[in-house]
Formats: structure tokens, sequence, C-alpha cells
């Protein structure tokens, strides 16, 4: 997301709102459902906490798998790796909108 943007994206504050929520991309489309689903949380620092926490969970997950099945580990690597992009692409369209 951040390559498409330094290439591809023209405006400048678009960029600097990308680089801003850069490491917690992926986790922004899942904590904005969570915390409106489940918690009718409105806030913005709500998101920014569910959002964080999604990623933790996502790496801790994956860590856990890998670790304790190496059979499943490309697989699972290469889809978490497809839906982080994708939530990653997602963001950036809600940016641009």
């Amino acid at each position: 997301m951040g390559v498409y943007t330094l290439l591809f994206v023209s405006c400048s504050h678009c960029k600097s709102a990308v680089w801003l929520i850069l490491p917690a991309a992926p986790g922004v489309v899942p904590g904005f459902l969570i915390s409106r689903s489940l918690f009718h949380w409105d806030s913005q620092w709500a998101l920014w906490i569910t959002a964080g926490m999604c990623e933790i969970l996502t790496v801790v997950g994956l860590v856990q798998l890998v670790r304790r099945n190496r059979i499943w580990a490309v697989t699972t690597l290469t889809l978490t790796l497809l839906v982080s992009s994708w939530f990653a692409v997602m963001v950036l369209a809600l940016i641009r909108a």
C-alpha cells in the first residue's frame, strides 16, 4: 500500500495519511467492524485500539501456528499476506474516497 501510494497517488494529503497509518492499516477494517458491531464504540480511539489488537492477535496467531504445524506454515503465511494486503488496499480506498 505504501509503495503504491508513493508511486501512483498524486495527492499529498492522501500520501501523508497513508504513511501515518501504515503500521495499523491491515487491522483497520476488522478493527472497525469489531468496534462497531460488538461494542458499539464510535470514538476514534476505540477504532485504533481494536485495529492494533487485531494486528497483534494476527501476528501472535501466525507465530503460534507456524511454530506448531510446519506443514501448513507456507499456506497460512500466504493466506495471511493476501488477506492483510486486501485490507490495506481497502484502507487506501477509504482514504482516497
